[in-house]
């Protein structure tokens, strides 16, 4: 009983978050989930990369698509893209068909949300598509819904080059320039 009513609480309050706007501002240290093929799939920060995360239901699958076609040749070779499907609204018995049907719609690796936990976690909004611009530390740099409308897709490429210029900003910052190196001759 008082793990039921934990649990409850823990789901209301994301419900909560969501409905009054407050998303989270970090992404977790790792997702991990199978996808269409049952391989494990995983998401870890910190990252290399800048990361586009799409997540869709079964009503926001349909909007990913345009999303995915109007970034990826602005990030091809700059960023990583990851999908996750909220399947947690199909039933346990016709798992095995929806691998199939993805399997056949997507031959890049989706990530099988079964549960819906990690999409709750991740601030997502049913029934249309949200892309999250991930920093390589994990923070939210951008998040969208709904369709990929020019002004949106403008707004996304934006966060992507701020979110790319963060990272190479901080990577200079760290590299020393060759004539502040020193040998131990020095």
């Amino acid at each position: 009983m008082r793990l039921a009513l934990i649990i409850s609480f823990s789901i209301a309050s994301e419900v909560l978050a969501a409905a009054s706007g407050s998303f989270p501002e970090k992404a977790p240290e790792s997702i991990t989930l199978q996808d269409q093929y049952e391989a494990r799939s995983e998401l870890t920060f910190p990252s290399k990369n800048v990361v586009v995360l799409t997540i869709a239901d079964r009503d926001g699958a349909d909007q990913v698509d345009a999303w995915i076609a109007a970034l990826k040749p602005f990030c091809t070779g700059r960023i990583e893209m990851h999908g996750i499907a909220d399947v947690s609204a199909v039933p346990r018995f016709l798992r095995g068909m929806i691998r199939k049907k993805f399997q056949k719609k997507h031959v890049h690796s989706v990530m099988m949300d079964w549960s819906g936990k990690v999409s709750a976690r991740m601030g997502y909004q049913s029934g249309v598509a949200n892309v999250l611009i991930l920093g390589p530390d994990g923070a939210i740099h951008g998040r969208f819904s709904g369709e990929a409308d020019a002004p949106e897709i403008s707004r996304a490429q934006g966060v992507i080059s701020e979110a790319l210029a963060s990272v190479s900003q901080t990577k200079r910052a760290v590299r020393p320039r060759a004539d502040q190196l020193r040998t131990q001759d020095d």
